[in-house]
């Protein structure tokens, strides 16, 4: 079903004066419009553009890059980094310090303060612990200790 732009104001004003017709318009509720003159259109035309594209002669990424030089390599040393157990970051260092005196026997921590979004957050965490293995162990234990949130952290 097609609803043209003259039928479908017509029915808005209609809707608006509280008259909503079962089966749309008689043709004669209709504006007339004429057409100016009959389009011309060939359904089967066929462009004139270029549709394909054609393979540009050369050689394949995998040859490419097979035959790119390959720079000097450089080596740098290990970037020092500590891993935490983090059980959660509190607006209160309050907060913060009872939750280390709750998981104390897991461990060594800290509460450690940082800036979120302008405001002081208290970080209460474990830590830092050398081998992932590890790390992984305290989380554990710190999951069924009820502490949802609780994720490793590295800085």
């Amino acid at each position: 079903m097609q609803v043209l732009t003259e039928q479908s104001l017509r029915l808005e004003q209609l809707a608006k004066q509280g008259q909503f017709p079962e089966d749309g318009f008689e043709d004669s509720d209709l504006p007339t419009s004429t057409a100016v003159a009959k389009p011309n259109v060939n359904l089967t035309a066929r462009t004139t553009r270029a549709t394909s594209v054609k393979k540009a002669p050369g050689k394949s990424a995998l040859d490419l890059l097979s035959q790119n030089k390959v720079g000097e390599v450089i080596q740098t040393a290990p970037i020092e980094t500590d891993i935490w157990v983090q059980i959660g970051a509190f607006h209160s260092e309050q907060n913060a310090e009872n939750v280390m005196s709750r998981v104390a026997h897991l461990g060594q921590g800290q509460v450690a303060p940082t800036l979120r979004d302008g405001k002081t957050l208290y970080r209460a965490r474990l830590g830092p612990v050398t081998v992932v293995e590890d790390a992984d162990k305290l989380l554990a234990d710190i999951l069924k200790l009820g502490f949802n949130g609780a994720r490793i952290v590295v800085d």
